[in-house]
């Protein structure tokens, strides 16, 4: 498969980890999207949402074009007290 964007042009390209996938979300809010595909893109709970390399709500509309990533929280390394 391709990384070159132009093929991913109509639709909305979901980023997660190494996951890809190019989906018809236009129209719909982030939330939205998260309901739909939590299971099967593995996006965890308390994951940076990104449009187009800025940080995003999760009340934004999505539009055909954009590049939604879902950015997994970094764990911690060593004893924490």
């Amino acid at each position: 498969m391709s990384n070159d964007p132009s093929m991913f042009a109509a639709g909305v390209t979901v980023y997660c980890g190494a996951n890809t996938q190019c989906l018809d979300l236009k129209g719909k809010t982030i939330e939205e999207a998260i309901t739909i595909l939590a299971e099967v893109m593995n996006i965890p709970e308390g994951a940076q949402i990104v449009v187009d390399g800025e940080n995003m709500k999760r009340d934004y509309v999505l539009h055909d074009g954009n590049r939604l990533e879902f950015i997994k929280p970094s764990g911690q390394k060593g004893f924490v007290r």
